[in-house]
């Protein structure tokens, strides 16, 4: 559904940016550089919020604290002044920072279950395996 909301949104950018502000040319430029990271943030959000919720079952809710704390305070708020007062980005350097501390924290996740999975596979015989997927046919 996530991903349906931000391609429906990406693809009528230009529609939304003219409906949402009506004859402000300036406001318009600004919002359509910042829609592209807001709507690439959203997506990503979506996916981490999902893994969390997955890790949070496996009882790795300290490697999701690790995960949020590096990339949200770490990565994210440093990125975030230099992109916006260093770099003169304003705005769009605000939402970049936060947009690439989000994609680096998805690629954590990813790490963190491709590990978590191999973890579980390594508990569960290959037998057992074999078992299970009989008894499901």
């Amino acid at each position: 559904m996530c991903g349906a909301l931000v391609i429906f949104c990406y693809l009528g950018r230009a529609e939304l940016t003219h409906l949402l502000l009506p004859d402000e040319p300036v406001t318009q430029q600004i919002f359509a550089k910042l829609l592209t990271c807001v709507l690439i943030q959203l997506l990503v959000d979506g996916l981490n919020s999902c893994c969390s919720g997955v890790f949070a079952g496996l009882g790795l809710q300290g490697a999701v604290s690790i995960g949020l704390f590096a990339f949200q305070w770490v990565a994210q708020l440093p990125g975030a002044f230099m992109l916006a007062y260093y770099f003169q980005m304003g705005a769009l350097g605000l939402h970049l920072a936060s947009m690439v501390a989000s994609v680096l924290h998805c690629g954590y996740n990813f790490v963190l279950m491709k590990r978590s999975l191999k973890d579980l596979r390594s508990e569960v015989p290959v037998k057992d395996y074999e078992m299970l997927s009989q008894k499901s046919a």
